[in-house]
């Protein structure tokens, strides 16, 4: 329970650092799992803010609908196939078109989701984030990023994960259970997001390839903004 909260403000102040995130504002939490996010947000949004969580466990979206009953706070199951966490869902490109979160939001973020999202996935995810976002709005999102530094640590050996296979562009830890850890080209991560008509805005990259050991997060963190 103590790592949980001590995830929960490590977050928040990622977020606090990396965006423009604001009282007044409305919040995606793209990922929500347990609810780590709305944690600090229930002491932060304003009456006029509000936040969302969308998740595949159907089970923790009962619970947090029970747990956070303000009228500014809500959640949403989504049925995505996933082999590690949902294996009866369906496909995202068709889910993401159902999803209903209501009005647009400021600022949406999703930590370790793209990190166990397929390739196939990746497009549709980042078409259903812009359309949800605001002119002017900011997406932050959490990645393993394969660029000349990761790919240096990958080759050193000095990464905290091999991504020894390939699959379909990107590269995956566990054949088995592709979904476990995916890690993505710099390249192909500018270009699903600039077909989505998003620029990445920010880029800071984590601890995780091992030629970083100093950063102050583990995982890559982006930050994506319109493209008009």
């Amino acid at each position: 329970q103590e790592q949980f909260v001590q995830t929960s403000f490590g977050n928040f102040g990622h977020l606090l650092r990396l965006t423009d995130v604001a009282p007044h504002h409305r919040v995606l939490d793209y990922g929500c799992g347990l609810g780590r996010l709305a944690i600090p947000f229930s002491g932060y949004l304003e009456p006029e803010g509000s936040f969302v969580g969308v998740d595949i466990d159907k089970e923790a979206i009962s619970y947090l609908e029970e747990l956070y009953p303000q009228p500014n706070f809500s959640f949403r199951h989504v049925d995505i196939y996933s082999k590690m966490y949902n294996a009866k869902g369906g496909a995202m490109a068709k889910e993401m078109q159902r999803l209903d979160v209501g009005e647009p939001f400021d600022v949406s973020f999703l930590f370790s989701v793209f990190t166990h999202i397929l390739p196939t996935d990746v497009a549709p995810l980042f078409d259903f984030l812009k359309r949800t976002l605001k002119p002017g709005g900011q997406i932050m999102a959490t990645f393993f990023v394969l660029n000349e530094a990761s790919l240096r640590g990958l080759e050193e050996g000095t990464s905290h994960r091999p991504f020894a296979f390939p699959i379909d562009g990107a590269r995956i830890d566990n054949k088995d259970v592709p979904e476990g850890a995916v890690a993505y080209a710099e390249e192909d991560v500018r270009r699903h997001a600039a077909d989505a008509g998003l620029a990445l805005a920010l880029f800071s990259q984590g601890r995780w390839s091992g030629q970083l050991p100093d950063a102050w997060h583990s995982q890559d963190m982006l930050v994506f903004t319109h493209a008009d």
